[in-house]
């Protein structure tokens, strides 16, 4: 099993880097020179508290640093017992930016029974670039907060907004403009050699709403699936039983991705973490032709809250 979403395939497919405070992706020209956008640095928040009960509070400002924005965090223990907050755990993520899950934002504080502790989390421009997040309108995160006895406090996403959260377009296919720019592909050296804004499955206001097969300089195959939740409640999606050219090639789960109420996420199916080169031989696959998972949506008690569906993807 697997999890991962859009900034698995940075590290991976794209391979990025980025210097100074002028950071920006660019523009599908004959050039290549136009940029398409930088990422704007204006927005600011006022101190929010974000979580008050319990005794335990968390306030917020938000600054800009040379690589990410910044999320500052006051953490205020106001119990009697000492205590450990958690963000973007593999155990617990919830984390979006303006509508896009992200897996960027780590935190791990402690912070002793009656005290507070200043700390941050911040989001790596680049990786909010190529989503196609220019600037912030608004930032959900959220915090597992355990004692010395494990028990476990489970905050759910704590949402905080800009002023551009009032006019900002949370339907928008920047990040779709983004990965088929052709600067994009010649400068990081991938290809995508089969993008569809279709459909492909919409069940309980759930909805798989574009596909892109990707191959990266190393010849590296990977499905990215752009996933919407449009209930109003936070969901588990997770894919099974990979098959390529109608042969099972994974017969468990392979994803698990977090999606909070209103957002979308990149869920990554990465078929050469699945089979090994030679295995591909093996199972006489030369070629890819379609690619077909299972997807499965519970909700946070467990149950399954859109049909369960076997999906296979031409490419």
């Amino acid at each position: 099993m697997k999890k991962s979403i859009f900034s698995a395939t940075i590290a991976a497919v794209f391979i990025l880097s980025a210097c100074g405070s002028s950071l920006s992706v660019w523009a599908d020209t004959d050039d290549f020179g136009t940029e398409l956008t930088t990422f704007r640095k204006e927005q600011q928040i006022e101190e929010t508290v974000l979580y008050d009960q319990n005794n335990i509070r968390t306030a917020t400002g938000l600054t800009y640093a040379n690589y990410e924005v910044e999320l500052e965090l006051l953490l205020e223990n106001n119990s009697d017992r000492d205590l450990g907050f958690i963000a973007e755990s593999l155990g617990y993520s919830c984390n979006a930016v303006n509508g896009f899950m992200i897996e960027d934002g780590y935190l791990n504080c402690d912070v002793p029974a009656g005290g507070a502790e200043e700390d941050s989390i911040g989001f790596d421009y680049t990786g909010l670039l190529i989503q196609g997040i220019n600037e912030i309108a608004d930032i959900q995160v959220g915090f597992d907060i355990s004692d010395d006895d494990y028990n476990h406090i489970y905050t759910g996403p704590l949402q905080v907004k800009t002023p551009a959260a009032e006019s900002y377009d949370y339907e928008n296919t920047n990040y779709r403009k983004v990965i088929n720019s052709k600067a994009m592909k010649y400068t990081y050296e991938y290809e995508i050699a089969s993008f569809k804004e279709e459909e492909v499955y919409s069940s309980g206001g759930i909805s798989i709403i574009s596909e892109a097969y990707m191959i990266n300089r190393d010849g590296d195959r990977s499905l990215m699936l752009e996933v919407k939740n449009g209930t109003e409640s936070q969901v588990y999606f997770t894919t099974s039983n990979i098959t390529v050219n109608d042969t099972e090639i994974y017969d468990s789960r392979w994803s698990f991705d977090t999606i909070n109420a209103g957002c979308r996420a990149l869920v990554d199916i990465r078929l050469d973490n699945i089979l090994d080169e030679e295995e591909w031989e093996t199972y006489g696959i030369e070629e890819i032709e379609t690619i077909g998972f299972t997807v499965t949506v519970k909700n946070t008690d467990g149950i399954v809250v859109s049909e369960p569906s076997a999906i296979t993807i031409e490419v």
